[in-house]
């Protein structure tokens, strides 16, 4: 199944896995590490604000859901398997 068949746009998932890394290198000495987890949340959350209007709950909800879901996979299984961490 293509992911752009339920309404994600992929360049959004991309931008929040792309801030997520520009945001952790600021991090030099890994005080924060225990909060990465959030960073994605934050994002996906804050895409999802800017993507429908946040008035309507149920889309809304739904929709955060989704882009924080993905793109906080993502993000673990780039970390895990790319970078070796």
């Amino acid at each position: 199944m293509d992911i752009t068949a339920i309404g994600i746009d992929t360049a959004i998932i991309g931008g929040i896995i792309a801030l997520a890394n520009v945001i952790k290198s600021f991090d030099t000495e890994n005080r924060f590490k225990r909060f990465y987890p959030l960073i994605p949340l934050a994002l996906g959350i804050l895409a999802a604000y800017f993507k429908i209007d946040p008035f309507a709950f149920k889309p809304f909800g739904s929709l955060a859901i989704t882009y924080v879901g993905i793109s906080s996979y993502l993000f673990k299984f780039g970390k895990t398997t790319l970078l070796n961490q």
